[in-house]
């Protein structure tokens, strides 16, 4: 919900700067040139990620990737990991829906639901919303269990 608020107000802002701007143009400095480009980029890869809502979770015999179609976010070696257990998250507990990063745990979730939590070394974790988490936690499963990888 914050995301879409915060994306509102920008649209706000910039449909009431646009005008102010083009009526009188005055000469920009560069680094304002760059921080506007730069902002309408992130703008618009948000508006994109909003709009595609995608995410996906490979399990290779080395790795756990998650992806929010189109970036891989995480890349999770399967040594890494301790621990896999099947959670109920709300946006509550990752304060958020999409990549979330709370403390030491980073979740992907675009709604609240099942999801398999990754418990890593160094008492990190991953939690990966996903509406077939047997699946999940058995592909998981083989690959830590796979004495030859790859």
């Amino acid at each position: 919900m914050v995301g879409i608020v915060t994306l509102a107000l920008l649209v706000f802002v910039a449909w009431l700067g646009v005008p102010a701007l083009v009526a009188r143009p005055e000469p920009v400095d560069a680094w304002l040139l760059i921080l506007m480009v730069s902002s309408t980029v992130m703008v618009l890869i948000a508006v994109m990620l909003l709009l595609v809502r995608h995410a996906t979770v490979v399990v290779t015999p080395t790795h756990v990737d998650a992806h929010l179609d189109p970036f891989r976010i995480m890349h999770i070696s399967v040594e890494e990991i301790e621990a896999v257990e099947v959670v109920d998250v709300s946006f509550a507990d990752s304060r958020g829906w999409g990549w979330r990063l709370a403390g030491t745990e980073q979740y992907l979730l675009w709604s609240a639901g099942p999801a398999v939590r990754l418990g890593l070394t160094k008492g990190r974790s991953r939690v990966l919303r996903s509406d077939r988490t047997a699946e999940l936690v058995a592909a998981i499963a083989h690959a830590r269990s796979d004495p030859h990888p790859g």
